[in-house]
């Protein structure tokens, strides 16, 4: 229960909705995932709104989880 660790959850935790980004049987991705990092967050996150946040600018090829708790995080907008 990810509500005992963090104080802000990301929307599908929240949810208890685990398949959201997580294949238990059929994950070809390391942690279960159903898809590589950054396709699943853009997957629900509009990549074009993201890139046009100032400290995303020059992200490049940096994957959303280097900052970014996927699970939940105390810090707003889940930062590590």
């Amino acid at each position: 229960d990810f509500s005992d660790e963090y104080e802000n959850l990301h929307v599908p935790v929240a949810m208890g909705d685990c398949g959201e980004c997580h294949h238990p049987h059929l994950a070809k991705q390391k942690k279960l995932l159903i898809a590589e990092i950054q396709t699943l967050c853009y997957s629900c996150h509009d990549q074009d709104d993201v890139l046009t946040i100032e400290t995303h600018s020059e992200i490049g090829e940096t994957s959303c989880t280097d900052c970014h708790n996927p699970h939940g995080s105390n810090n707003e907008h889940l930062f590590y």
